[in-house]
């Protein structure tokens, strides 16, 4: 049978976890997870071939978990007896997935799995952005100026303002948004009434 798997997806890392099926006839050597990119619109593949995770390729059977952090560039033949070199996988991008258990006997492998595939490793995060001056703007709002930080892999919404009492509360109270990123003074609303 083949294996099946849930996902956690970390920064430009994949880990992995999966059950293996029943071996029937299979007398295990070890399990082959291979990945390739798929379009950012996740309806087409590149023109890539399957790229085998060469963390994946020393699990023993009873394990069924690793990290994905890079690919195999080229087939093994290509570099027999010598190093295969690798690739990193990359951030915000789409990979599909396969996992196969191979066996002594190639008759006994099992069916590739390939559904519940389609995986997004995490965009690079914006910076933060840095509050350069915050100032009365009436007795119940605030002006905050901001200056944004790194935009990255970010595909900018909105930026959110949120207050906290000073006191050790840990509870952030929504105030507003502000767009666009370019916009550099937002105005508070609704906090409290002075005591």
């Amino acid at each position: 049978e083949e294996p099946y798997y849930p996902l956690e997806q970390q920064f430009a890392k994949l880990v992995l976890t999966w059950y293996s099926g029943d071996p029937g006839d299979c007398f295990f050597v070890r399990y082959l997870v291979e990945l390739r990119r798929v379009e950012r619109n996740w309806n087409q593949l590149y023109n890539e071939i399957w790229k085998e995770a060469p963390q994946c390729n020393t699990v023993l059977r009873g394990a069924m978990s690793c990290n994905i952090t890079e690919v195999f560039v080229g087939p093994e033949e290509d570099y027999f007896g010598r190093e295969r070199p690798t690739q990193r996988i990359t951030t915000n991008t789409v990979y599909d997935i396969r996992i196969t258990e191979t066996c002594v006997d190639q008759l006994a492998y099992s069916i590739p799995l390939v559904a519940y595939s389609w995986v997004r490793t995490n965009p690079l995060p914006a910076t933060a952005p840095r509050i350069t001056l915050v100032e009365a703007a009436s007795s119940r709002s605030l002006a905050v100026y901001l200056k944004p930080g790194r935009r990255n892999e970010c595909d900018f919404k909105e930026w959110r303002v949120e207050w906290r009492y000073p006191a050790g509360d840990d509870v952030w109270t929504y105030t507003t948004t502000c767009t666009p990123r370019t916009k550099t003074r937002c105005l508070t609303k609704f906090l409290p009434a002075p005591d």
